[in-house]
C-alpha cells in the first residue's frame, strides 16, 4: 500500500532531524569535556564582577580573575586567545556564533557502562574585545541548552519547553540576571525519575558550542501543517506528484520578451545580462531553479537584483548561505545602493533581540522620511532608447529577401572569406530583385569556376606566363595555340626522340618531359665539369667515405694543412688504389687529431714536448717534485692550451702527441 503524503512528510522529517541532530559523545552541549586551551573554566572569580557580567556590563579580565603577584595567570590569557580564534574561524567559515558561558553543569547516569553524560543548562553569549586590556561582556539573550531538552525526551520521553523553565518566556532577556537555582530547581522536579540527576548551579565555563541546528529541528517538528502545504518540501519527501508538478512549472523564457518589460515594473538596480535577467523573471513566476556559473559570473548580483525586485513587489524574501562570507557580499552589494534599510541581519557577530528592533525602528524611520519619486520622464527617455535597440535587433535579424538570411547571416558567413575569396562587385537595387530561380545555377557557375583548373585563370593565381597575355580576338589565340603545337612537335622530333634513344642505350631514366629533358642537360654538365678535373676512376671511389673523413677540412685553415700535407705526400697518379687507400687511412688519423687538437699541434716541437712530458717522477714523492719541474709544467701548459679538453693525463698527451708525429712522417 503506498504512503500518504503525511507519511512520506513525518518520515522525510524524521530523517532529517536526524541528520540535524548528534547525541553522540563527539556532542561537547552533551558530554563537555575540559580541554587544555578550548575551554576555560571561571573559578574563584570575583562574584560582583561576575554578576556584572551576566548582567550585560562589560568586565576586565584581570579584574575577574584571581591574581598572584599582582597578576592573573598567563594560561587564561591564552586560553582566551585560543577560544576566541576559534570562535571567529567558526563565524567566517561558517556563519555560526559559537562563544557561549555554559552557567550550570548537568549530570545524570546512563546504561551504556560509558562516562556520564556532563551537560551545560544555560547557555550566554559572550563576545571578547581586545582592544587594550581583554574585556568579556554578554550580548543577546540567554537560553536553556536546547540538545539537552531534546535528548531527554528522546530518552526519556519528557517533553520540556523553556516556557516550563522560565516562567512562560523563551529566552532570559539581555539585562536580566539568569536565576540558575530557579530553573534547576524546576528541571530536576520534572526529570525526577531519571537516575543521579543533578546541577552543578556553580559552574561556569567559556567555551565554543555550536547548537543552531536544534532551531532547525524545532521548526521541524512544530511546522508540520505547513511542510504538507508546500510542494517542493512534498518533492523532496518523495511524493511523485509533487515532483512532476514541480518539472512542470518550468517555463521557458523568452529573453526577447524582456524588452518589453514596462519600467515601472522593473526594479533592477545592477547590471543584469539576458541569462541574469533569465534568471529573475523566472523566480518572479513562482519557479524554482539553481543559479550556477563559475566566480565572477554575477551570481551574487543576481541575487540582490531579485532580493530588490521582490521586496518593491512586497514580498518577504529569506536569503540563507553555508558561509557567512556569502551573505556579506550580497549585504554589501545593497548597502552600495543605499537599500541596506531592506534587510534584516539574523545572523550578525552582535545580534540580539535589541538590535534586532533597532534596526527594524531605523528601516521605519527612513522609509516614513522618504519622499516619493517621479520617474516618468527617465522611464520615458529609457522606452525611446530601448525601442531603437529593439529595432535595430530586429533589421539585423529580420530575413531578406532574395536570399531568405538576415543580414547577420550574410556578415557571419562573409567572415569566413579569406581576403583573396572576397571581391569589389556589388549587387544592388533591381539587380538583386533577378537573382530568384537563378540562384542555384549562379551557385553552381561559381563552384565550377572555384576548381582548380578555371581558378587559377580567373583569379589570376597562377605564376604562368600566358596569364600576363593580351588575347583581343579569338583569331590571335588560334594564332598562338597553332605556333605552341609546331614548337612542340619540333622539340619531340629534335630533342626528345634523340635523347630517348640516348637513355635506352645506356640505361639512363626515360625522358618523359621537357623538365626531365633539363634535368639530364644539368647532370651531363655536372658530369662533363668533373672529369675535367679527375679521372674517370674517380667514380669509382667511396665517396661517402670520403666526404667523412674531410669534413674536419672545411674551414680555410684546416683546408690549406691538409693541401700542404697532400702535396709533401707527392700523390699524383690517382688510379694507384693503394696510394689512395693510405691517403684514406691518413685523412682518418689526421681528422681524429683535428677532433681533440687545433691545427697549431702540428706546427709545435712535438718530440721536445713529448721529452719533456716523459721527465715527470713517478715515484712515491714524486707528485712534491714534479711541482717545481719547469719543463714538465711547461709542456703541459703548451699542449694542453692546443688541447680541446685539458682533462688528460701525461700518459694521454704523450701517447696522442706521438701519434701526431707519426702522422707528420707519413
Amino acid at each position: 500500500m503506498s504512503k500518504t503524503t503525511q507519511e512520506l512528510i513525518e518520515e522525510a522529517r524524521d530523517k532529517w532531524i536526524h541528520k540535524l541532530t548528534d547525541l553522540s559523545r563527539r556532542n561537547n552541549l552533551l558530554y563537555y569535556r575540559a580541554l587544555k586551551s578550548g575551554t576555560l573554566e571561571l573559578i574563584d572569580v570575583n562574584p560582583k564582577l561576575f554578576n556584572a557580567l551576566l548582567q550585560g556590563k562589560s568586565v576586565i579580565i584581570n579584574d575577574l580573575f584571581p591574581k598572584e603577584d599582582n597578576q592573573i595567570n598567563p594560561e587564561i590569557i591564552k586560553q582566551i586567545n585560543s577560544i576566541y580564534k576559534r570562535s571567529i574561524s567558526n563565524l567566517e567559515e561558517r556563519g555560526l556564533r559559537t562563544l557561549f558561558l555554559a552557567y550550570g553543569m548537568v549530570t545524570w547516569t546512563i546504561n551504556d557502562r560509558g562516562k556520564s553524560p556532563q551537560s551545560p543548562l544555560i547557555l550566554i553569549p559572550i563576545s571578547v574585545d581586545k582592544k587594550g586590556e581583554i574585556k568579556l561582556s554578554r550580548y543577546g539573550e540567554a537560553q536553556i541548552n536546547p540538545v539537552l531538552l531534546y535528548f531527554i525526551e528522546k530518552e526519556y520521553g519528557y517533553q520540556i519547553t523553556p516556557e516550563q523553565l522560565l516562567n512562560g518566556e523563551s529566552d532570559i532577556a539581555e539585562d536580566e540576571i539568569p536565576d540558575i537555582k530557579n530553573i534547576a530547581d524546576k528541571l530536576t522536579e520534572i526529570v525526577k525519575n531519571i537516575p543521579d540527576f543533578s546541577i552543578n548551579q556553580s559552574s561556569a565555563i567559556l567555551s565554543n558550542f555550536a547548537f543552531q541546528k536544534m532551531s532547525m529541528v524545532q521548526d521541524l517538528r512544530e511546522n508540520l501543517s505547513s511542510l504538507l502545504n508546500n510542494k517542493l518540501i512534498l518533492a523532496l519527501a518523495g511524493d511523485v506528484l509533487a515532483q512532476q508538478s514541480i518539472k512542470g512549472d518550468s517555463t521557458n523564457i523568452d529573453p526577447r520578451k524582456l524588452d518589453e518589460i514596462n519600467p515601472d515594473d522593473e526594479f533592477l538596480v545592477f547590471d543584469a545580462d539576458s541569462s541574469q535577467q533569465t534568471v529573475i523573471d523566472s523566480a518572479l513566476k513562482g519557479c524554482n531553479g539553481v543559479i550556477q556559473g563559475p566566480p565572477g559570473t554575477g551570481k551574487s548580483q543576481t541575487i540582490a537584483n531579485l532580493i530588490v525586485t521582490l521586496s518593491a513587489q512586497g514580498k518577504r524574501v529569506l536569503f540563507v548561505a553555508e558561509k557567512r562570507a556569502a551573505l556579506e557580499v550580497v549585504k554589501k552589494r545593497l548597502e552600495q545602493k543605499k537599500l541596506g534599510h531592506l534587510l534584516l541581519d539574523l545572523h550578525g557577530s552582535d545580534i540580539s533581540r535589541k538590535i534586532v528592533m533597532e534596526q527594524i525602528a531605523e528601516s521605519l524611520t527612513l522609509i516614513r522620511n522618504s519622499s516619493p519619486i517621479n520617474a516618468d520622464a527617465i522611464h520615458r527617455r529609457f522606452l525611446e532608447k530601448r525601442q531603437q535597440l529593439n529595432n535595430h535587433v530586429k533589421r539585423l535579424h529580420d530575413k531578406r529577401k532574395p536570399s531568405q538570411k538576415s543580414v547577420y547571416e550574410i556578415q557571419s558567413e562573409i567572415l569566413v572569406f579569406t581576403a583573396e575569396e572576397q571581391c569589389q562587385t556589388r549587387f544592388r537595387g533591381n539587380i538583386l530583385d533577378k537573382i530568384t530561380a537563378n540562384v542555384s545555377e549562379i551557385e553552381n557557375l561559381l563552384i565550377e569556376l572555384n576548381s582548380p583548373s578555371l581558378a587559377n585563370l580567373f583569379l589570376k593565381q597562377s605564376s604562368s606566363g600566358w596569364l600576363s597575355m593580351n588575347l583581343s580576338s579569338r583569331e590571335d589565340a588560334l594564332k598562338i595555340s597553332d605556333l605552341v603545337r609546331k614548337i612542340n612537335q619540333t622539340l619531340q622530333n629534335q630533342v626528345l626522340i634523340p635523347l630517348v634513344n640516348i637513355t635506352s642505350h645506356y640505361s639512363i631514366t626515360s625522358v618523359k618531359n621537357l623538365d626531365s629533358v633539363l634535368f639530364l642537360l644539368q647532370t651531363s654538365n655536372r658530369i662533363d665539369r668533373y672529369l675535367s678535373l679527375y679521372k674517370s676512376e674517380i667514380f669509382n671511389q667511396n665517396m661517402e667515405r670520403w666526404i667523412e673523413v674531410l669534413s674536419p677540412f672545411q674551414n680555410a685553415e684546416s683546408a690549406r694543412i691538409f693541401q700542404t700535407i697532400l702535396s709533401l705526400l707527392n700523390i699524383n697518379d690517382y688510379n694507384l688504389s693503394q696510394k689512395v687507400s693510405d691517403l684514406l687511412k691518413l685523412s682518418s688519423e689526421i681528422s681524429q687529431t683535428f677532433s681533440l687538437y687545433k691545427e697549431q699541434i702540428f706546427k709545435e716541437n712535438l718530440e721536445q714536448i713529448i721529452q719533456d712530458l716523459r721527465s715527470a717522477d713517478r715515484s712515491f714523492f714524486g707528485g712534491i717534485t714534479n711541482l717545481f719541474n719547469d719543463k714538465l709544467n711547461n709542456a703541459r701548459d703548451k699542449i694542453k692550451r692546443l688541447r680541446f679538453s685539458d682533462h688528460a693525463s701525461d700518459e694521454d698527451l704523450i701517447r696522442e702527441a706521438r701519434q701526431a708525429v707519426e702522422q707528420l712522417k707519413k
